[in-house]
């Protein structure tokens, strides 16, 4: 899941410096601050998302990804998506937003909703998220468990199994619960499930969600990667990288500045253990090429070593195969 721009503060729109400019072909973008205005008003949500996306097809070489053919086009490829649901969800709007080119939806991002629970918050899956779901699947669109506590990750993925939904479930932004025991990080029976339904578990690297301060984070996201090939098999096929960090080059000052900027916008005031600096440094300075510095890293630890096959799946390719899967053919 990328970012192109300081949130809450500045238009999605891509530097014009073609060595500032992102370096992706594919890109999750959320379209709707996770703010109680907008999963308080659906009309408020439909608004923000419709303005965002044209904003961000604005800018040149981009084209939205509707159907499996946008995947090969040339230029980077927009996927929208909303890390919460609105109130009040009908079968009607959950259409209007899929025709306005919304592709993913969470159930709730921190706190309880009438679809399920967020992480800051306990619970299960409620009728109404059941509800939800089974229209996400008429309308087909994906469902991302990254914020739902554990209890309705499990809950959701396993309503899907059971129901046989046509769902290919994702968690874009996550990491894993068994390395770094963060409420907000996945536990291994959700991401067994998430691979059973053959979706995709994207690892963050917010660093307070993976490691301790001060730690090797890039080590420690390789430990992350490494667990959720295991607990998902077939050699690490439904795991990648998603990062949830700005694709653009910032200083350390305008990233400190940008992340004080986040965490009251938020009001997270310490109940995440959030700390700066809250993404590896070189992913600060050097976010445009995100994944390219995020590829020397990998390939250079000797803790951890990656094949260059595996990190050229984990960069990219297994969330192509993953949308391939799940977007319809026409």
């Amino acid at each position: 899941m990328a970012f192109f721009g300081l949130q809450g503060r500045t238009l999605p729109l891509f530097s014009l410096v073609p060595s500032k400019r992102p370096m992706l072909s594919l890109a999750h973008l959320t379209s709707v601050p996770p703010l109680n205005t907008y999963m308080e008003s659906f009309d408020a949500a439909f608004v923000a998302h419709n303005i965002f996306r044209k904003q961000a097809l604005a800018n040149r070489g981009v084209h939205v990804v509707r159907i499996q053919d946008d995947l090969n086009r040339q230029g980077m490829g927009l996927v929208f998506g909303m890390q919460h649901a609105p109130k009040h969800m009908t079968w009607l709007r959950m259409q209007k937003l899929r025709s306005a080119d919304l592709q993913i939806m969470a159930l709730a991002y921190n706190g309880p909703t009438e679809y399920g629970h967020g992480f800051m918050s306990d619970g299960g899956l409620t009728t109404y998220g059941r509800k939800l779901i089974e229209w996400m699947a008429e309308c087909n669109m994906i469902l991302d468990v990254s914020h739902a506590n554990h209890q309705t990750a499990y809950e959701a993925l396993e309503f899907i199994l059971q129901e046989g939904l046509p769902v290919h479930p994702m968690a874009s932004h996550t990491g894993c619960y068994s390395v770094a025991p963060h409420r907000r990080n996945l536990k291994d029976d959700s991401i067994g499930l998430i691979a059973a339904l053959k979706g995709y578990i994207g690892l963050l690297c917010i660093t307070f969600f993976i490691a301790h301060k001060g730690d090797d984070y890039f080590a420690a996201f390789a430990r992350h990667v490494e667990h959720a090939m295991l607990m998902s098999g077939s050699s690490g096929a439904y795991v990648g990288v998603g990062s949830d960090c700005n694709h653009m080059d910032m200083t350390m000052s305008e990233a400190s500045e940008h992340y004080a900027h986040m965490t009251k916008m938020l009001t997270t005031a310490g109940t995440l253990g959030e700390y700066f600096p809250d993404r590896p440094p070189e992913l600060i300075l050097d976010g445009s090429k995100m994944f390219q510095v995020i590829h020397e890293a990998l390939g250079g630890l000797k803790s951890a070593p990656f094949l260059p096959h595996v990190l050229h799946t984990l960069l990219g390719v297994n969330f192509k195969r993953f949308l391939n899967r799940s977007l319809p053919r026409r």
